[in-house]
């Protein structure tokens, strides 16, 4: 929450709709919250990253 973005209650309307109001209010904040998950997204799931421990666990001979 607030670091990469929103976090809101499931189901609750009212909570997205002010979450969403909030952020085109304060489009620098959309801005800094966007680029933070971007980077938190490269860090722990791109391909470079999730590639080499899918392949040692289904394919270990592959790593060479």
């Amino acid at each position: 929450e607030g670091v990469t973005g929103r976090l809101v209650p499931q189901r609750q309307t009212e909570a997205m709709a002010r979450a969403i109001g909030d952020l085109l209010a304060n489009p620098q904040e959309g801005q800094i919250l966007g680029n933070a998950a971007r980077s938190r997204f490269e860090e722990m799931f791109a391909l470079d990253v999730t590639a080499p421990a899918l392949i040692e666990t289904i394919a270990p001979e592959l790593r060479a």
